[in-house]
Parts: structure tokens; sequence; C-alpha cells
């Protein structure tokens, strides 16, 4: 109940404080993020969570500020409001200041980078492009498939600039055809799909991708990458078709169920070699469950 949370948060913030256990420090950290503005107060202890040798107390320290910030939305107060501004800054610091550590190895604390990428998308922070950019490089897999995908999500691609957008395309479409991981990869390929006309910029990156990959989801995900790109000039939507009907000829079934449903987006000078894809896979026995 509402009523109860300032008696809440002060007790969980206080068990956080004095307890030695790992566990019940974890479940104080929670129950703390679930208090809404009674909680705002005590920046401090999301601060030394962040801060913790402990890799679990870490990870729930930013996970319990996000589910905080996420929780209080839009508050009436002025003075609340200023308060939420202000928790919202200093935590977007902690989570920039821990991605700037230096890193030695792959597995060192590649949990709490990436719940700090995870933080940095869920509050918007469009500014710190850069940093996500630079995770992109990270040793760990599951941090550069965080900030993959946080660089691709619709609220960090509205902020951004137009002259920014570009480079960044750039960028993700290199680790879709460079990454070692295929996770990696896909979530790259898939992050384009919000950047439409920048697309252009990096369209040979992107077709290199699908004829290149061997993994069947990353050749898939240049396609629904591909589908969403819109006003693209003449000669970058020649080569968008181009891609489709290759697609449409590739050994795999997801690929081809992919481009089947994103044929109709073919231009006309095109349609005569989409529809001769098309009428293979009616005929041939692998593809005609595909094309029914």
């Amino acid at each position: 109940a509402p009523k109860a949370q300032p008696f809440i948060a002060n007790c969980a913030a206080e068990v956080f404080e004095t307890d030695k256990d790992w566990c019940v420090r974890v479940l104080a950290l929670e129950a703390l993020g679930a208090c809404g503005e009674s909680a705002l107060k005590y920046f401090p202890e999301f601060e030394a969570a962040v801060l913790d040798g402990d890799i679990d107390i870490r990870v729930a320290g930013f996970a319990a500020g996000c589910a905080l910030l996420a929780d209080i939305g839009l508050p009436e107060k002025e003075e609340v409001v200023a308060e939420l501004a202000a928790f919202r800054s200093k935590f977007k610091h902690l989570a920039v200041e821990y991605l700037k550590r230096p890193v030695a190895t792959e597995d060192e604390d590649a949990r709490t980078r990436a719940t700090a990428v995870r933080a940095l998308g869920r509050l918007g922070a469009g500014e710190q492009s850069p940093m996500l950019e630079r995770s992109l490089s990270d040793p760990a897999s599951e941090v550069r498939r965080w900030a993959a995908l946080v660089l691709g999500c619709a609220t960090m691609v509205e902020q951004a600039a137009p002259e920014e957008l570009r480079p960044r395309a750039a960028k993700l479409a290199m680790v879709a055809g460079t990454d070692l991981d295929t996770l990696v990869r896909r979530t790259a390929m898939l992050s384009l799909r919000k950047f439409h006309v920048y697309l252009g910029s990096c369209i040979e990156q992107v077709i290199q991708v699908l004829a290149k990959d061997t993994d069947n989801s990353v050749r898939a995900a240049v396609v629904e990458a591909l589908s969403c790109a819109h006003y693209l000039p003449s000669a970058g939507m020649k080569m968008r078709d181009s891609v489709m009907v290759m697609a449409l000829n590739d050994c795999s079934r997801l690929v081809m169920q992919k481009a089947i449903a994103v044929s109709n987006k073919i231009s006309p000078d095109k349609k005569p070699e989409a529809c001769k894809a098309l009428c293979a896979i009616v005929f041939d026995d692998r593809g005609t469950s595909l094309a029914e």
C-alpha cells in the first residue's frame, strides 16, 4: 500500500546496510526498488549496491534502480519531479562510470556491465550512445548483445540527431557482419530495422551478411531489416530488392519464409525475378508448404 511505502523503504535501506547475507541484501534492494517516490532519498544505498564487491549485489542495484524509475512515472508534486530528475541523472552517471572501467578478461564482471547497458537503455540515455557503441567491442558477448539491442531501440533512435544515425547504422552493420557470436550478429542486424533511410549508407555491408553468414537466423534478420528500409535512394532500393530476390533463393526455409512475407514490397522492375523465385519454391518439394 502507498501509505506503507515510506516505512518499507526505511526498513529495506536499513536491512541492506546492516545485513551480512548477500541474498537478504538483494531482497532488500528489490523491496527498495518497489517503494516508489519514498525510495528516491535512498540513492546512497543504490550507489553502494552498484559499487559493492559482490556481483549479485551490483546487478541487483542496477535492476532495482531501473525498476524504481520505471515505477514512478510522472509525479505531480514539483519537489518530487526535481528529486526524480536528480536521481535519474545520478543513476545514469553511475552506469556510465561503471562502463568506463577497464576490462581485463571476458568473464570479468560481464553480468554487471550488461546490466549497466540495459539500465542506460531503460533510462533512455540517448546522450550516452558513444558509450554504448564502445560496448559493442566488449570482450563479453552478453554485453555486446545488449549494446546492439539498446542502440536499436526506438527511444535511442528517436533521441539521436540525424548526423549520428548514419555512422551508428554502419557500426551495427559491421558488428552484424564480423562478430563471432551468432546472437550478437543477429541482434545487431535486427536493430537496424529502426534506421529506415539510414540503412542506405550500409546496404552493401548488409548484402554481404546475407551472402556470407552461415547462420540461418542471421540471414533471416537481414530480410527483416531491409523490409523496414524506407525512403532509400533509387540505387539503394534496387540493391534492397536484389537482396530480397537472393533471399527467395536461399537454402534455408526460415530465410525463404521471411522473404515470402515481404515479397509484396519488391519494386515492379524486380517482380519478374521475384515471381520466378516464388514459382521455383512452389514446384520444389522443400518449399511447397512455404508458398501455401
